[in-house]
């Protein structure tokens, strides 16, 4: 994948792609319990082997930063590298420092994908 397919690609697309890459399968728009409430909702999910035989919701990793970290606690030693040296410090606008500290959780998510689907 490249920035510009990225860009041209919807939120919920986006935040498809991640899941896919992070191993959630059969990803559709499903009704859902939402906790804590008497009521269902048309949300994003899908399965994934940490929930089981259960559907659930797919994570908001676009917008949600304790998701991308556990996303980036989940890559090996060499993902990670190539997540940060070549994707993540041009993606937040910092490379020329390597400030990556103050990346938003959506380009934590853009650097992931090109990351992943590296050819590096």
């Amino acid at each position: 994948m490249t920035r510009n397919q990225w860009s041209n690609m919807s939120d919920e697309e986006r935040r498809t792609k991640v899941a896919e890459l992070c191993g959630w399968r059969d990803i559709r728009i499903r009704p859902l319990h939402v906790e804590y409430h008497e009521f269902t909702e048309d949300l994003l999910s899908g399965f994934h082997d940490d929930y089981g035989d259960e559907v659930a919701e797919i994570p908001y990793y676009l917008t949600d930063l304790n998701a991308m970290h556990e996303l980036e606690g989940l890559m090996s030693e060499a993902e990670y590298l190539v997540y940060v040296n070549c994707h993540l410090s041009r993606t937040s606008g910092h490379e020329e420092n390597g400030r990556i500290i103050s990346a938003t959780a959506s380009q934590r998510a853009e650097a992931f994908v090109l990351a992943m689907e590296s050819e590096v």
